[in-house]
């Protein structure tokens, strides 16, 4: 059973809360923060001496979680961009975008397309720009 909320169950205090500028994310300021201890470092280095101190957090099993988890961005990364990623099938670009007449219909078709291709479980909400970041990924201006 699926419940409906008008409203989220929650309340956000605007004075504490604001967009995020996601130029200072860990994974961006190790491009460019030369005072963050992890600047220029990479994940990825060092695995096999920090798997053998035995940290929670950081097994065999913990890496291999965390190298699946980014094998999606580190081999499409391409699949994010809002961009064209390259030459679409021709007979797709002449139908062109259109607007959606039948907001329920479109959220049917959505579903039933992503539980076609392995989703379990689909939902569809409206795009709060809060949750956005306020900056794209590059480094100090």
């Amino acid at each position: 059973m699926i419940k409906r909320l008008d409203l989220p169950p929650y309340t956000i205090d605007p004075q504490k809360h604001s967009r995020y500028d996601e130029r200072q994310t860990v994974f961006m300021r190790r491009f460019w923060d030369r005072k963050a201890s992890f600047y220029g470092k990479e994940y990825r280095e060092n695995v096999a001496e920090i798997i053998a101190c035995d940290s929670p957090g950081y097994s065999r099993l913990d890496f291999a979680r965390i190298l699946a988890a980014w094998t999606v961005n580190d081999c499409f990364s391409d699949a994010f961009s809002w961009k064209r990623l390259g030459q679409a099938d021709p007979s797709m670009i002449k139908i062109g975008v259109h607007p959606v007449p039948d907001q329920a219909l479109m959220s049917k078709q959505v579903k039933e397309t992503a539980r076609m291709y392995g989703a379990d479980l689909v939902g569809i909400c409206e795009l709060n720009p809060k949750w956005v970041y306020s900056r794209p990924k590059r480094g100090p201006d």
